[in-house]
This record gives C-alpha cells, structure tokens and sequence, in this order.
C-alpha cells in the first residue's frame, strides 16, 4: 500500500514540474511557450508553418520564422523572396509603394523610384501666377544684349513661367596655362577648345575603353564598356544590345513580384533595390 501510494506522489509531482515533453499538451504548455518566447529572437528570412499554441516546439519555431520573415518585410510575403539588395536604403519611404494601385483610390498620384516623379507641365499652378515679367524678362530679343549675345528664353517652375536673360559666348582660351585642360587644348588659331583624343594621350575614366571609330564615342574617344564586351550588369539588370552612349546597355529586370528579382523588390514591373513612393503633383 505504502509502494503505490509513493508511487502515485512521485507521478503527480513529476506532472506538476512539467517534465513531460514541453509543450506537447494542454493550451498554453510551459515548454511551448519557451520554445516561442526563443523563437522570437531568431531573425526569421524563410516561411515555414505556423506555431499554435500548446502544439511541439518545433512548429512554433518555425511559425515564428514565418512571421518573422513576413514582419521584416524582405523579400515578400512569408518571407520567400529574395534578400535586400547591398545598396537598399536602410529605412524604405514612409508612403511605400510596388505600384500606383497601392497608392490610394485618389488622384492624380505616382509610384515614383526616382526624381523628377512629375513633368514640370503637371504643375496644377496656372501660369497666370507667375511673377511679372519684368521680374522674368531681362531681354526681349537679341538687340537688347550687347554685340555678341543672344536672348535666350527658358520655361521653367511651377507655375510654369517664362524667362529670358542674354547669354554670351566664353572668352577665348589661354594656352598657358591651358584653360581646357584636361579635356582639350587650346587652339591658337581660333582660340576655342579641341578635345584630346584618347588615341592622343587623354585618359579615358573609370568603365570606359578608347574606341574612337565606335558610334557610341564621346568627343575624346571614349565609350563606355558595352556589357556584351567585358562590362559585368548589376544586380538586377540584364545585358541588351547597347546603344545609348551613356550606359553599358544593362537593362533594369522584368518582374511580377519580388521573387523575380534577383534581390529587393518589384516596382512598377521593375526590379529595384528600394520601394518606391507614392507622390502627387507639385502643389
């Protein structure tokens, strides 16, 4: 009688402590609710299932890597896209945006990756507006600018206003010291600048290569690397034919969602590094 009564005690005790399998059982298990409480220090980047309260441990593990992963907001839903790219800004646009429909339901608004988000003729100030012209106007055509220059008229702010001022051509270049230096030299005939070429001694930059018979060569004979031709793409970008003289013909990755992407996100059918923002017209 004394053996089954100890017996008894010991099981209830044990019972009590919680020694069985930690959160296998019950509502809220102890051992459960540690396994969360952990969980919640792991940096959660892959989605998993969700941990429900008194189940295994593992499953609230791997919940909480669901929802950490979510919360962060790399990569999309659950987790599941790709990482932030090396150059993503370290706090993404108050007014995020993947596109305009996340903007809100009123317009005129864009989801905008860049600036200028807006034309300067979405300027919703009329031009009635503007300053008066004798602010603006400083000539009304070349006879009011001394020999030699030209009234030049610009549009320009918002309201969108018209201004003009005299522009003068620049003084003729010294050669000594030479004032095109380091681009050109000074022409002692015409004293204006000649650009150097680069098969004459300029020194093409950073990314570029001397091809003065290239289409896409700038006044010095310089062109930028073409991708097809030894230039590796960024993330992100995919090599194209080349044309523009300004790029390497890398061209931004097409995209429907964030797992497209070689890493951040799919803004306006284009993967980024960042989100973009939403933006309304100049006011």
């Amino acid at each position: 009688m004394q053996t089954a009564r100890l017996s008894a005690v010991l099981l209830v005790a044990y019972l009590a402590t919680g020694c069985a399998r930690p959160g296998r059982w019950g509502a809220t298990g102890q051992g459960g609710s540690e396994a969360r409480i952990d969980a919640g220090r792991i940096d959660g980047s892959a989605g998993g299932s969700s941990g429900h309260a008194g189940m295994d441990g593992d499953a609230a593990i791997d919940g909480a890597k669901a929802n950490d992963g979510a919360a962060a907001g790399v990569g999309g839903a659950g987790g599941m896209g790709p990482t932030a790219c090396g150059d993503t800004a370290a706090t993404q646009p108050a007014s995020s945006c993947r596109s305009v429909a996340e903007c809100g339901p009123i317009g005129p608004v864009k989801c905008c990756t860049g600036e200028p988000c807006w034309p300067a003729s979405a300027c919703p100030i009329p031009p009635s507006l503007c300053p008066s012209s004798a602010t603006r106007l400083k000539c009304s055509g070349n006879q009011d600018c001394n020999p030699g220059g030209t009234c030049v008229f610009t549009v320009s702010g918002c309201p969108q206003c018209q201004y003009s001022a005299c522009q003068y051509p620049p003084p003729p270049c010294t050669q000594s010291p030479d004032s095109c230096a380091p681009w050109g030299r000074c022409q002692p005939d015409a004293g204006t600048c000649a650009p150097i070429l680069c098969t004459d001694g300029y020194a093409c930059g950073a990314g570029s290569r001397c091809a003065v018979a290239s289409a896409r060569a700038n006044a010095n004979g310089c062109e930028q690397i073409p991708c097809d031709s030894g230039w590796t793409c960024t993330t992100n970008t995919r090599c194209t034919a080349p044309s523009d003289p300004a790029s390497h013909g890398c061209t931004p990755l097409n995209c429907k969602t964030d797992g497209d992407c070689d890493c951040g996100y799919c803004v306006n059918g284009t993967c980024a590094s960042n989100l973009g923002k939403c933006s309304f017209p100049p006011q």
